[in-house]
């Protein structure tokens, strides 16, 4: 924990209108071009991630993340047999390194993640397939902060 650096919030949901649905990370669809986060080379950062409506595995590319605890919707600790909220789909996962994790609706996971030796550009993103597709997707950008001037500049990996 002493050497977090940062912290963020993802907010998985589906909004229902009266045409379609929105597949959504915090609030909005993914929008090619759009870079939807900044991060910094060299950071640890820990990231709230909570599913609002549905259930959702979330994949985020290039960098592992350490899973640090996951919670219920009543703030129960999932992945501990001994809590009342045990659920053995969580068994054995704190402490683990994953690039993917199965969010269920109201639950809550906190992660840790480095930003060790990449620079550059890649996504996160729900990894139905159809969500991902249609929306559920964010644009993330790893940069070296002693070169800010070229964290604007666009560089595929």
């Amino acid at each position: 924990p002493e050497e977090v650096t940062g912290y963020r919030e993802i907010l998985l949901s589906i909004v229902e209108t009266p045409k379609d649905a929105l597949f959504h990370i915090n609030g909005r669809a993914y929008e090619h071009g759009r870079i939807d986060q900044f991060l910094p080379l060299g950071g640890v950062e820990e990231w709230y991630l909570t599913s609002v409506t549905a259930s959702h595995p979330l994949h985020i590319h290039v960098n592992p993340f350490q899973i640090v605890s996951i919670v219920n919707a009543e703030g129960q600790a999932v992945a501990d047999p001994a809590s009342p909220g045990y659920d053995p789909d969580y068994a054995g996962l704190i402490g683990q390194w994953k690039d993917t994790l199965f969010v269920k609706e109201g639950h809550q996971a906190i992660v840790r993640t480095r930003f060790e030796r990449f620079t550059g550009d890649f996504v996160m993103h729900c990894h139905i397939l159809f969500h991902g597709d249609h929306g559920m997707m964010q644009h993330l950008r790893i940069f070296d902060p002693a070169q800010p001037e070229i964290a604007g500049a666009t560089a595929h990996h």
